[in-house]
């Protein structure tokens, strides 16, 4: 009797397979252009607003967060380990690196990255694909929230790749960069906050003389790097963006919402008032290993006898 059991079972989990697959190959779907990109996504998902996205879903079903992204590459920029979040600090904050595999996205070489993400408040599972043409950075993020629900078992639970409650593949396989020559390129990679200054500027790699943004180091590491980030604005000049730096006391909050990594690094003053009077001939430095943020302007006020340096210390890490 057990044996016959055993093989009506497996006929069911087989039907069930065959009739899974078929229904997948028939997943209705809608279909995404513009910005220089497009792709199919599925009918299910919901748009929703996408802001500094190219563009936004949320699958109902499993209350999975979908964007697609692009972003201009500095020419200093290069990928971090294929753009993976992987040094023993991240991890520290939350921030688990689960998996790295190469992948092919519109005949071109990409990287899938996954992760678990655990927060006061929440905790998720995050796919990141990664893939570069032309000096654009391309990313399609998935953020699914981890409950017991997704642990349960199903025989959906059986199939390739049904770890996942919802599938970027839709997405990835159907991907086609269409034109990016034409793009509409901001000089902004990223956004710094200081919330106790009330300000926000722009960051940009090509120059510190523009007017509302901050300078990024070349010889710095970019956030989500594992080295120290080097932020260089005006005191008095150029929308004085540093203009109250001097002000900042220990503890204060520095956020830092990177466009390149699609996360936001929240920092914390940890010292100030670091003056660097020979800066000329010993030039400020970043050291690797630690990713820490280093703000600097001149000093004293309307004068560069030499480099005021704040240093901050890196306290979360969340995806956009």
């Amino acid at each position: 009797m057990k044996k016959y059991l055993n093989y009506s079972l497996a006929i069911i989990v087989v039907l069930f397979l065959v009739v899974y697959a078929t229904e997948g190959n028939n997943v209705e779907k809608k279909h995404f252009s513009g910005d220089g990109i497009s792709f199919d996504y599925s009918a299910t998902w919901e748009s929703v607003e996408a802001g500094s996205h190219v563009a936004a879903f949320k699958d109902p079903n499993s209350g999975s967060n979908i964007t697609v992204n692009k972003q201009f590459m500095p020419s200093d920029y290069a990928s971090n380990n294929n753009f993976a979040l992987n040094f023993s600090e991240a991890k520290d904050l939350g921030f688990k690196f689960v998996s790295s595999e190469n992948i092919t996205v519109d005949n071109l070489s990409g990287y899938k990255n996954s992760y678990e993400v655990n927060t006061k408040n929440s905790s998720i599972a995050l796919d990141e694909i990664w893939v570069v043409k032309d000096g654009f950075l391309y990313s399609i993020i998935v953020k699914t929230p981890m409950n017991e629900s997704n642990d349960k078992f199903s025989l959906s639970s059986l199939l390739p790749g049904s770890e996942e409650p919802v599938s970027s593949d839709i997405v990835t396989e159907s991907f086609k960069i269409e034109n990016s020559s034409n793009s509409t390129v901001s000089p902004f990679w990223g956004y710094v906050s200081i919330p106790s200054l009330g300000v926000n500027w722009g960051i940009r790699s090509d120059t510190v003389n523009a007017l509302g943004s901050v300078y990024h180091y070349n010889e710095s590491f970019y956030p989500g790097q594992d080295g120290v980030a080097g932020l260089l604005g005006h005191h008095t000049r150029f929308s004085a963006p540093f203009m109250n730096i001097d002000t900042l006391k220990t503890g204060d909050v520095v956020v830092v919402t990177d466009l390149l990594s699609q996360k936001r690094y929240t920092y914390q003053v940890s010292s100030s008032w670091d003056i660097k009077w020979d800066f000329k001939t010993n030039p400020v430095n970043f050291t690797a290993g630690n990713p820490e943020l280093k703000l600097v302007t001149c000093w004293p006020k309307g004068y560069s006898k030499a480099a005021f340096q704040t240093h901050c210390k890196l306290v979360s890490i969340e995806p956009l």
